[in-house]
């Protein structure tokens, strides 16, 4: 009978939990469209509004998905989603910030795309297994510009250059430099912006 009191406790602060979440992130788009004019779409779930910082005239689209958290298990973290102005985040993309996700201005992130800044402690030797190990957290920026193709995943520790493109369905594990092309799996440089020839010119 113990037990079933003790779910029942941890099921309702659960949802209790849950159902906070959910008021601070309508609280935060109201505000987001009132004051910032920007526009979040009714589908877009925000986890960790506290943490998140939205610039001018930004839209989040249908399905997006932004969760922040400052703590897994008893390692603390130290959070923080930051959009700059006039950013489009595509359908169903995923923003993953346990620790910082700078997003600068005019960024334009296509559909399904996922950037986290976490990755699972890969300690073999420990007992404990992947997913309850320690958080192993490395900042991710978005440059001035930059474009985000289709299905692009960009994992922990990278920065994105100014007005750099990263092709559609690209792994990126390793920083793409300003005024540059990245494809791939893994994601490399293929070409960069010639500004006295105004032109790409392939590097490789």
């Amino acid at each position: 009978m113990r037990n079933i009191f003790v779910r029942a406790f941890h099921h309702f602060r659960f949802k209790a939990a849950l159902d906070k979440e959910k008021r601070l992130g309508r609280k935060f788009k109201s505000r987001a469209k009132r004051i910032q004019k920007s526009y979040f779409d009714r589908t877009v779930t925000i986890k960790g509004a506290r943490y998140l910082t939205v610039g001018y005239d930004t839209r989040v689209l249908k399905d997006a998905s932004l969760e922040i958290f400052d703590s897994y298990f008893d390692q603390k973290l130290q959070p923080a989603i930051t959009l700059g102005n006039h950013c489009w985040i595509g359908v169903r993309t995923q923003l993953i910030g346990a620790g910082k996700l700078t997003i600068g201005n005019d960024v334009f992130v296509a559909a399904d795309v996922y950037i986290t800044t976490l990755n699972h402690g890969m300690d073999p030797q420990n007992p404990t297994t992947y997913g309850l190990q320690p958080l192993q957290i490395q900042d991710v920026t978005l440059g001035d510009g930059c474009w985000i193709g289709t299905k692009v995943v960009i994992l922990p520790g990278v920065t994105i250059g100014k007005r750099a493109i990263v092709g559609a369905g690209s792994i990126v594990t390793k920083s793409v430099p300003d005024y540059s092309i990245a494809v791939g799996n893994p994601a490399k440089v293929i070409k960069k912006y010639d500004f006295e020839k105004k032109a790409w010119i392939r590097v490789i």
